[in-house]
């Protein structure tokens, strides 16, 4: 099983959703934030690439939020965090963004 975390109008999200049709379930970020323990977990994979301070979220935050640690950033803007990640529950591979090498890292056999 094939989870993609993300939001609902991200285009790269969108995309994933799209090549894994059938096979995986959407999280929207947005609208069921995401566990303290699952931000971790992609904290602990991703470091500092879970964030996206390229996006409109970002470059809306004060300063005072940019200097909150990332989970607490996340945990209270989730719409910065890089997307998609996509997750196979049954291999616990993880991965973010949408490239060729992530869509043949999780190849369908």
């Amino acid at each position: 099983m094939i989870i993609i975390y993300g939001i609902k109008n991200c285009d790269s999200c969108k995309k994933a959703v799209k090549h894994f049709s059938g096979v995986a379930e959407f999280w929207d970020v947005r609208g069921s934030p995401l566990s303290e323990e699952t931000l971790k977990r992609f904290f602990d994979k991703f470091g500092e690439k879970i964030l996206n301070n390229r996006s409109q979220t970002w470059r809306s935050l004060s300063r005072s939020d940019k200097e909150l640690g990332p989970i607490a950033l996340l945990k209270k803007f989730p719409t910065v965090m890089k997307r998609p990640i996509i997750e196979n529950v049954d291999t616990s591979q993880l991965s973010i963004g949408w490239t060729e090498k992530v869509k043949n890292e999780h190849e369908l056999t």
